[in-house]
């Protein structure tokens, strides 16, 4: 898992892939941060990699990604003009936003539908829901990715509230 992650991120910035320049940097900034960090933080504490852990980490990781998204938009024009092919630079606002919605549904879906998650855990997360369509309404509307960032955040305190039982 640790050379998996050097290996991606290294990959993620340096030739001969620099995968942030080729369309591919924020899938792969999502994974290494949002699914291969947790997975690893898991296999460090439980010895093992189980379908539980996968599960439980990818609704984090499609927030992480639209969070990318987000934050990349800003920079979509500077990236443009040096040859930076990202995502917000290939696609159009008006797909940017349908891929922003799919991906949360996607998240929202995880934490659901045929969830890992106890009651309380999914009664957490649903309370950030109203962050992350407020991210949507104003992802490619403003420079600022900070709705995205906050919902990605509360996201993640509150499966930890959820988790530590704080919500029943």
């Amino acid at each position: 898992l640790l050379s998996c992650a050097a290996a991606l991120g290294w990959a993620y910035s340096l030739p001969p892939l620099a995968l942030a320049w080729r369309s591919l940097g924020e899938v792969v900034n999502a994974f290494l941060g949002g699914m291969l960090l947790p997975v690893y933080g898991y296999f460090i504490l439980m010895g093992s990699v189980d379908s539980f852990v996968l599960n439980a980490a990818a609704p984090f990781a499609l927030l992480t990604f639209v969070n990318l998204l987000a934050t990349n938009w800003s920079d979509r024009h500077a990236d443009t003009l040096v040859g930076k092919r990202t995502l917000v630079t290939l696609l159009s606002p008006a797909q940017l936003r349908h891929l922003y919605t799919l991906i949360i549904s996607l998240a929202y879906l995880c934490v659901f539908w045929h969830s890992p998650f106890p009651p309380n855990v999914m009664w957490a997360s649903a309370l950030v829901v109203p962050i992350s369509l407020w991210g949507r309404w104003r992802y490619t509307r403003q420079h600022n990715p900070a709705p995205s960032v906050y919902g990605m955040v509360a996201f993640l305190l509150m499966q930890w509230v959820g988790w530590a039982g704080l919500v029943r």
